[in-house]
Order: C-alpha cells, then sequence, then structure tokens
C-alpha cells in the first residue's frame, strides 16, 4: 500500500485544529467534526497498519532472496573473488576457498597474488592491472598454490567493477589438462605409429593435392621428403598419367560407396626410376558422406615379384624334372617290358612264358601312368577315367580280345586321382581283367563273353570300382584271401594299401567290388 502524503498533511492538519480548540474553556459543542477526525485518524492507523505489513513481507523476501543469492554464490561450481584496486581479497565464495584449501576469513585481505604460483605471479599482475586500466574483460590461465603444497591449473575470467574493484571467476581446468595431455599423447601414439609403417601414406584433399604423408617410408621409397611434395597432385608420383587416372576412377567412382580399392600400378622415384606397387587407395568423408580427401597406402612389390619370378622359374623347373623323371621311369619300365618279352621268346614252357607276359604287362600298367603324367599339365593327380580308357585298349591288344569275342566294357564318372592311388587301383583293375580273361571264359568258346569296368561316386569321399564278367564263375570254395594265385594275392595286398573294402560275389558271371574313401580326390 503506497504512502498517501495530501491525506496525511490534511489530517495532520484537522488534528492541531482539534488540540487547539481542547485548549480552548469554550470548547465547541458540535461533536460531529472531532468523530469525523477520529474516523479519519482510525483509517489513517489501519492504513500505516497494512504498509507496516507490507513493508515486513517486503523485509522477509529480501531476506530470503539474499539468502539463496548467498548459497548460490557460495555453492556455485565456479570460485568467485572481488579484489580492490592493490589486488587484496574483499570477497570470496566458499567454492574458491575451497579451491585454495583455506578459510576464506584467513584470505580476505590479503593480496591474493600469496596464493598464486611463483611462475604465474607476473600474467596474474599483469593482466589484473589490464583489467583496471582498461576497464575491459580479460581471460587467461594460471595456477595457484593451495594449502597442502600442490599447485591447481585455473582459467581466470576477469571483470573491472565500481572503485577500481576486479571481479574474477576461477574455473577448475585441472582435468580438462589431463584430457588434453592424454590427448595429446594418444595423438603422438598415432603420430609414431604413422611414422614407423614401412609403406608409404599419401594424405590428400579431394583435389588429390598431398597433405601429409609418413616421412620415413616417403623418404626410403621415393626419395622426398615430406615438405617437397606438400601441395603437389599425386599425379607426380605416378610413373604415367594412365595409372593415375585409373586409380582416380576407381576410388572416386560413385558406386564405390568407401570401400578400399586394392590396385597394383607402377610409381616414379625422385631419381626416375619407375617400380612396381599395390596401391590401397579410400577416399575419405564427412559425417553427411561428402568426399573431403583420399588415403593411399603404397607398397613397393619390387621384391615380392621377384620372387614370384624366381618361384615361377623354380616351379617350372621342377615341373620339368618331374616330367624328365617319369619320362626316364616310362622309358626304363618300357626297357624292362622288352626284356622280359625277349626272354619270353626264349622260355621253354608255356607256364613260363605266360608268367612273364603277365609281368609285362603289370609294366605296362604302370608305364603307362608315368606315359600320362609326363603328358598332361598336372604332375599331382590323373585323371582316371582317361587312364583306365588306355588301360583297357592295351589289354585289348595284349590278349587278342577281338578274336577270342569278349568284349571289354569301361564305364567311369570323370575322377581325378592323387597320383599315389592311382598306380595301386590301376594294378588292381589289370589284375581282376586279368583275371576273368584268363580263367571266366573258355578258350574255345565261340560264344565269347563280356567284362565290364565300372568307376563310380558313392557319396561324399567314397568311391567304388568294379570289375565283372559274364564268365563261368566263381568256385564254391574261393577265398579272396586265401588263395594260391599271384593276381588275387596283389590284389588283397594293393586293397590293404588303399585301406578299401573288396567284396565279390558270383551269379551269372563274377562281380568284384571295391569300395575306398580318397580324401585327395576331386569329384567332378
Amino acid at each position: 500500500m503506497s504512502f498517501n502524503k495530501e491525506k496525511y498533511l490534511e489530517i495532520r492538519s484537522r488534528a492541531k485544529e482539534l488540540l487547539e480548540r481542547r485548549g480552548r474553556t469554550d470548547m465547541p459543542e458540535d461533536w460531529k467534526d472531532i468523530t469525523k477526525l477520529f474516523e479519519e485518524l482510525e483509517v489513517s492507523q489501519i492504513e500505516l497498519e497494512l504498509q507496516n505489513d507490507e513493508l515486513l513481507r517486503y523485509q522477509q523476501e529480501l531476506i530470503e532472496s539474499r539468502n539463496r543469492y548467498s548459497n548460490l554464490y557460495d555453492l556455485a561450481p565456479i570460485g568467485y573473488v572481488t579484489l580492490d584496486a592493490e589486488s587484496r581479497v574483499v570477497e570470496m565464495n566458499l567454492t574458491g576457498a575451497t579451491m585454495f584449501g583455506l578459510d576464506r576469513g584467513s584470505m580476505t585481505g590479503k593480496p591474493l597474488t600469496r596464493f598464486i604460483a611463483p611462475e604465474s605471479q607476473d600474467t596474474f599482475y599483469l593482466k589484473v592491472r589490464a583489467i583496471i586500466e582498461n576497464r575491459t574483460k580479460n581471460s587467461f590461465e594460471i595456477s595457484i598454490k593451495v594449502s597442502d603444497g600442490s599447485e591447481l591449473p585455473v582459467q581466470v575470467q576477469g571483470l573491472s567493477g565500481a572503485e577500481n574493484r576486479v571481479r574474477l571467476a576461477l574455473m577448475d581446468i585441472s582435468e580438462r589438462q589431463q584430457m588434453e595431455q592424454a590427448l595429446r599423447s594418444s595423438e603422438q601414439k598415432l603420430r609414431n605409429l604413422f611414422m614407423s609403417i614401412r609403406d608409404t601414406i599419401i594424405i590428400a584433399d579431394q583435389n588429390r593435392r598431398i597433405l601429409d604423408a609418413n616421412q620415413p617410408a616417403l623418404r626410403d621409397m621415393f626419395g622426398y621428403e615430406t615438405n617437397e611434395v606438400a601441395g603437389w597432385e599425386t599425379s607426380m608420383l605416378y610413373a604415367d598419367t594412365s595409372g593415375f587416372s585409373h586409380a582416380g576412377q576407381e576410388v572416386f567412382n560413385p558406386e564405390n560407396r568407401g570401400a578400399g580399392k586394392l590396385l597394383e600400378i607402377d610409381f616414379r622415384r625422385k631419381d626416375g626410376s619407375v617400380f612396381p606397387a599395390e596401391l590401397f587407395a579410400l577416399k575419405l568423408l564427412d559425417e553427411q558422406g561428402k568426399v573431403i580427401g583420399n588415403l593411399g597406402i603404397i607398397r613397393d612389390i619390387s621384391e615380392k615379384n621377384e620372387t614370384l619370378t624366381k618361384l615361377r622359374e623354380a616351379l617350372e623347373d621342377k615341373d620339368m624334372l618331374n616330367r624328365e623323371i617319369h619320362h626316364r621311369v616310362k622309358n626304363n619300365l618300357i626297357v624292362i617290358q622288352s626284356l622280359l618279352r625277349l626272354q619270353s621268346v626264349k622260355a621253354e614252357t608255356q607256364d613260363t612264358k605266360d608268367a612273364l607276359a603277365v609281368s609285362e604287362n603289370r609294366l605296362k600298367v604302370m608305364s603307362l601312368i608315368h606315359d600320362m603324367l609326363h603328358r598332361q599339365a598336372s604332375m599331382k593327380e590323373i585323371a582316371f577315367s582317361d587312364y583306365l580308357g588306355s588301360l583297357t585298349r592295351a589289354i585289348r591288344s595284349a590278349y587278342s580280345l577281338e578274336t577270342r569275342r569278349i568284349n571289354l566294357l569301361v564305364s567311369s564318372e570323370s575322377v581325378f586321382l592323387d597320383v599315389d592311388q592311382a598306380i595301386p587301383l590301376a594294378l588292381i583293375v589289370n589284375e581282376l581283367v586279368t583275371n576273368s580273361i584268363k580263367h571266366a571264359f573258355d578258350v574255345n568258346d565261340a560264344n565269347g563273353g563280356e567284362i565290364r569296368v565300372f568307376l563310380s561316386h558313392v557319396q561324399n569321399n567314397e568311391y567304388k570300382v568294379a570289375v565283372g564278367d559274364t564268365g563261368r564263375g566263381l568256385p564254391a570254395d574261393f577265398n579272396s584271401v586265401e588263395t594260391d594265385g599271384l593276381g588275387m594275392s596283389i590284389v588283397s595286398t594293393l586293397v590293404k594299401q588303399l585301406d578299401a573294402d573288396l567284396s565279390f560275389f558270383s551269379k551269372e558271371g563274377t562281380t568284384f567290388e571295391i569300395k575306398f574313401n580318397a580324401s585327395n580326390m576331386d569329384f567332378k
């Protein structure tokens, strides 16, 4: 409620008039004015009481507001200090005192420079004087002394105030400095790693101009210093413009979403020499996916190419040597076959002649494999289906099957066998076919017969070879293990060598089946 001065003066005037009348002996008989005056005084009294209550409420609010401000001031996360013109502490909040580790009462009235680290005192003095003289804001960093003897880095915001006073805001920046130090340390480690990589790393902008490179590798590989090539277009490092254009097309292709490209491109050293290299190029994108540059990692593959060339030459020499070995083994086997044939001519008995002929055929089986290895591209495996065709043709010729009207049929899936498996399997097939020719058919039988050879894939790595005939069948007491014949003994031995399973049955002729696993075989 506001104070009404005019009404107050009016009441005061009428009150004086009433008092004067009371001092006279002839007091007025009319009490109307006195009653009215009392009423107005009562109203004024009530008004004053209301005004007093309002003033008390305002005072309480002011006290509460001051307390709130005081709490905010003291408990703020920033230290606040007010200095006079001589840099003495006039006022300080609780946070500021806590930074120094002291009671603020012990600091009040004392120069703040006493509590500044020696190395920061000159900076503090000059900055505070500049704030006072120029009446401007200023920001700087210093270290303050803490009561425990340590130092605390703080950032100071200074502002000039009335009566040459200076208000300072102190912020603890120890964590920030630790983070900055950790960041610098991390950057240095990455820089050291960058510089230690033996491959040359080129960082370029979106115009393919060089921004940075790892100096040691750049010097060793190209002969340049980083400051020489800074600002160059990367084309200066390529052996020709075609390589530069090819790399740009591959890396900056819009369909390339940022994946790197590995290319083989020739580069040129400072001395003009050209060398082959692997280039891993990657375009650099910002958060919006816009191209801001590119990175290239260059690896000199001169030694690698020389090693590969020597390795290819060595492999060619080895291949040639292996072919020569197989060729000589084949020739030696043919020589032995010829010797057996000559010996057969001089043999006195038919049994001897037959035994020598069988041995000759066994040598023929092995010589065929060495002949195929000598002729084909691969020296490790053999197309066994093709080999079976050559083997059966040799058997037909050796035993004059056409004359005897014996039909020899071969059915084989396209299977490639390791040489170590092909030779024993070929000898098994030879022995079984030869036994059928010798024992399944009557020499004088004009109807002849049929011999069938099958090679098929069963499942996974399991394969099956079957040799069957339409001849007279096996004796009832036949045992493939306890037989006296050399041929079946050889078959049993070779089956064990292959770790295979041998089975047979005799119905409308005879059929032998050999099942084996071949982990080194490809079924095609």
